[in-house]
């Protein structure tokens, strides 16, 4: 599947990792419990209030995919073949 955002990959990661949202308000969707992580879908961004770390999708897939080529998690979750910056 090819997505049209960055949001929408990194809801799609964010969901492979920490299962399914707890909350979901607008553009943000929140996953974990507590303060957790919360995925900007209009921004393409993402922020771990617990770890104090965030991101765009490159950053979450170093941090939440780091023995997995960036390339090949971009294109596995509808990415181009490279990343663009």
């Amino acid at each position: 599947m090819t997505y049209s955002n960055y949001g929408d990959m990194l809801l799609e990661m964010a969901k492979q990792v920490y299962g399914e949202p707890t909350y979901t308000s607008n553009n943000i969707v929140r996953f974990k419990q507590s303060k957790g992580l919360a995925v900007n879908l209009q921004d393409g961004t993402w922020f771990d209030f617990t770890e104090n770390s965030g991101g765009g999708v490159s950053d979450f897939i170093s941090q939440h995919f780091p023995n997995e080529k960036k390339t090949e998690v971009f294109k596995k979750f509808g990415g181009s073949d490279f990343l663009n910056g």
